[in-house]
C-alpha cells in the first residue's frame, strides 16, 4: 500500500495484519482533530492502544503499545510529525 490509510482503525489494525493466528477487535476510537487514538483487543492480557496522525495522503500510526498515552490529542504536548 502506498500512502496512509483511509481511517485510524484500518490503520491500527494493520499493524497486526501480518501477525498469524491474531484477530483484534476495536474496543474504541476517538478522534481529536488530525490524531486519533484506537483501543484494540486483541486476546491477550491487556490491550493495545494505538496512536495515528492524519497526514495529506491518510492515516499514520506513530505509535502503539499495550497502555494509554497521556496527552495525545495535544499537538503542544506530544509533536508527531
Amino acid at each position: 500500500m502506498t500512502g496512509g490509510h483511509p481511517t485510524p482503525t484500518e490503520a491500527a489494525l494493520a499493524t497486526w495484519a501480518t501477525t498469524t493466528g491474531v484477530e483484534p477487535r476495536v474496543k474504541s476510537v476517538q478522534v481529536s482533530g488530525n490524531r486519533a487514538e484506537v483501543v484494540l483487543d486483541y486476546g491477550q492480557y491487556f490491550d493495545d492502544w494505538v496512536y495515528c496522525i492524519e497526514r495529506e495522503d491518510g492515516w499514520y500510526v506513530t505509535v502503539d503499545g499495550n497502555g494509554p498515552c497521556v496527552g495525545w490529542e495535544d499537538p503542544k504536548f506530544i509533536q508527531w510529525g
